[in-house]
């Protein structure tokens, strides 16, 4: 990730295809600058549903 974004001074996403509860998409994990800890986690489906995972 670092390679792509400068966390230092933007916010930046990772993301990664899983199934949770049953529904298959990709996990979108939100990052503040400066963190390593993501601020919140989704998943988008193919269809553009998506649900907070935390």
């Amino acid at each position: 990730m670092s390679t792509t974004y400068d966390k230092t001074t933007t916010q930046y996403v990772a993301n990664g295809k899983i199934t949770w509860n049953n529904v298959t998409g990709y996990q979108v994990n939100v990052y503040n600058k400066d963190s390593d800890s993501p601020a919140g986690s989704y998943i988008v489906q193919a269809n553009g549903q998506y649900s907070q995972l935390w």
